[in-house]
């Protein structure tokens, strides 16, 4: 598969382009009393909100989160303070006067893709959730290894999933064709989970899934992961209670309060300006320590995997908007005798080369 590597791109382009160095081109909101009702406090943690961007377009942002973050509100002034900081930040970074507020949740030591919206956008994109439309895959170093799966490379986890009062997960037998009027408010609603066995180690008892997000239940990967599969995630304290036995900790040090759960990649469908759907699928970088253990104990991660991309589609082709770690907006410049990675919507894959005068023509956005 043919790879863009983006050397250049306009000073205009580099607005939304979101490389670091574009911050200055970005100008700083002179009136502030549009945040006059909202508490701002420093951050207790350190969060780089303008390094997190992965994509930005006309009132949807998608940002790699970081471990640590609460991205719902909460009881606790901290936490909500954090969160308030850290879509301020972007907010301010990217001069946009509308505020922005995570469309969907991720556990707070959860790593990976996280949709940002404005308001009108996240009416928009709360339709596709509930309609499933939004696909989320992850990526989970879990405690197990080849032997764990009983020479299973792939399936798929169905139960039904309820909450107590206390906030307590259980989960119940499945079966297909159930009805929702069928269910009782004890007994929950039905969740699916998909998983594919991605590399076993070696040297340590872990493995590297890759897990499909059918349903969107409470903790629910980390539940199917513990309770049906019996490989809990690594660093889920919650619903492993045992310790890492000495095959692991021999090994390698595992940090703590770390999950191993990364969001790896949405797609979800938005409009351009014409009207014409444009599906996007953004994947998000793995964090360092999440790299280095994989590579500690011989877990095979890919280059995409490690680094992340976003492409848009839109007129029957893939464009590459995120090449090499820079951010690239989906109408950007592409020196002549450089290569366009794009895919037909048939499934073939071919090269598109950019013109002399180096535009790489996508459609409006």
């Amino acid at each position: 598969m043919a790879l863009c590597f983006i050397s250049k791109h306009t000073t205009a382009l580099s607005r939304v382009s979101l490389a670091p160095h574009a911050s200055t081109l970005i100008p700083r909101l002179r009136d502030s009393r549009r945040y006059a009702s909202t508490t701002y406090t420093q951050p207790p943690l350190d969060f780089d909100a303008e390094k997190s961007i992965l994509y930005a377009e006309r009132g949807i942002v998608v940002v790699n989160k970081p471990r640590g973050l609460i991205c719902q509100r909460s009881d606790s002034p901290q936490s909500f303070n954090t969160l308030v900081s850290f879509l301020r930040d972007i907010q301010m970074h990217l001069g946009w006067k509308e505020d922005l507020q995570p469309v969907h949740r991720l556990d707070k030591n959860t790593t990976g893709s996280l949709i940002l919206a404005t308001r009108r956008h996240r009416a928009y994109l709360n339709s596709q959730f509930k309609a499933r439309g939004v696909k989320k895959r992850y990526l989970a170093v879990v405690r197990g290894g080849l032997k764990t799966f009983d020479g299973e490379d792939s399936g798929r986890i169905c139960t039904l999933h309820s909450i107590d009062n206390h906030g307590k997960v259980s989960l119940g037998v499945w079966r297909p064709g159930l009805d929702k009027k069928e269910l009782g408010p004890r007994q929950g609603r039905g969740a699916v989970s998909s998983w594919k066995l991605l590399s076993s180690s070696k040297t340590a008892p872990l493995s590297l899934l890759e897990l499909g997000l059918l349903t969107g239940a409470k903790h629910q990967l980390r539940v199917h992961l513990a309770r049906i599969l019996k490989a809990p995630v690594l660093g889920d304290t919650l619903y492993s209670d045992t310790e890492l036995p000495p095959s692991v900790t021999d090994v390698v040090t595992v940090p703590a309060d770390h999950i191993f759960l990364h969001a790896r990649e949405l797609c979800f469908v938005r409009h351009a300006a014409t009207g014409e759907p444009l599906r996007v699928t953004v994947t998000a970088p793995l964090p360092p320590y999440f790299t280095r253990l994989c590579t500690k104990v011989g877990l095979t991660l890919t280059e995409q995997q490690v680094k992340g991309r976003v492409m848009q589609m839109g007129g029957g082709r893939w464009i590459n908007q995120l090449e090499d770690g820079r951010r690239v907006h989906p109408r950007f410049v592409v020196p002549p005798g450089e290569c366009v990675e794009h895919h037909e919507y048939k499934g073939e894959e071919e090269t598109e080369w950019a013109s002399e005068e180096g535009v790489a023509q996508t459609g409006p956005v």
